[in-house]
């Protein structure tokens, strides 16, 4: 994850609010999730399986067209 990532979200840390975590790979997700709690973030929560897994699942909480899936891998540290 990004450091300017990382300082955008600061704000939200620990908050009366939750952080969540959206990705089509659950590898990727968790290993964002798994970042941002090792760096104290306690409020931090993964969406498993992505929207589209979602969408599938409950169909009538999604409104509108499926958008073009897009592949790319993303760097932790």
């Amino acid at each position: 994850m990004h450091s300017y990532a990382l300082s955008s979200l600061q704000r939200y840390r620990n908050h009366g609010t939750r952080i969540v975590i959206i990705h089509d790979s659950e590898r990727i997700g968790m290993g964002n999730a798994k970042v941002l709690f090792q760096r104290g973030f306690n409020n931090v929560h993964l969406l498993r399986g992505g929207v589209h897994e979602f969408g599938e699942t409950y169909p009538k909480f999604v409104d509108g067209k499926e958008a073009e899936l897009i592949h790319e891998e993303s760097n932790l540290s």
